[in-house]
């Protein structure tokens, strides 16, 4: 009885025109391993036995079998070598399987990303001392999906996919203005948008009368 082993290691992203490494783990000297790029029809890229199949020039590969892997890089990575890639080994009735799905990184956008104050955009923001505000910025395209940072004077506040929102409560110092910035960044590009808020105290007055 064959016995089959199956991993699918998502999806990855990489930046056109540049290097993408996929590896496969668990092969051994002993084991016949094969890289395919799923069809219809499945297309074999190289194996232990025969190397790279000459119909893609942008594909190398790699191997380290003592090690336990084997890979291939495709370099440059362009949208004709997207799709879905398996890497397969086999020794006596053990089968494994590794599966991997390619895409081009697609850049964050300017337009995509926000940041917003108490829900409104800051074009200019008046802070009052000692008052809490919530802070937030989010970014929705990219892909992979962006992480999206904020800051405050170029301190981290907040970090998270897509968006982030953090509740912040600015204090007078000696400098009277505060920098809020936002970061969107995958493999593809890093973006941002930046704010800078006035902070002013409140003054209580009091007006005595003399008669």
């Amino acid at each position: 009885m064959n016995l089959w082993w199956f991993s699918f290691s998502g999806v990855e992203y990489g930046k056109d025109g540049e290097a993408l490494v996929l590896k496969c783990s668990g092969a051994t000297s002993s084991n016949l391993v094969t890289w395919n790029k799923v069809g219809p029809p499945d297309k074999t890229i190289a194996t232990s036995s025969f190397g790279v199949n000459p119909d893609y020039p942008h594909i190398s590969w790699s191997y380290d079998l003592t090690a336990g892997f084997s890979q291939i890089t495709i370099d440059p990575l362009i949208a004709a070598y997207t799709g879905e890639y398996r890497c397969t080994w086999t020794k006596g009735t053990e089968n494994q399987e590794t599966t991997y799905d390619v895409e081009l990184a697609v850049a964050p956008t300017l337009a995509a990303l926000t940041m917003k104050i108490d829900n409104a955009d800051p074009p200019t923001v008046v802070w009052v001392a000692g008052r809490t505000k919530s802070v937030s910025c989010e970014c929705t395209d990219g892909g992979p999906a962006p992480i999206v940072t904020l800051y405050q004077d170029g301190t981290v506040l907040k970090i998270g996919t897509t968006s982030v929102s953090a509740s912040i409560t600015l204090t007078k110092t000696p400098t009277l203005t505060k920098v809020l910035k936002c970061i969107a960044e995958n493999v593809a590009a890093a973006i941002e948008k930046t704010t800078t808020v006035t902070v002013k105290c409140m003054y209580a007055f009091r007006i005595s009368v003399i008669v």
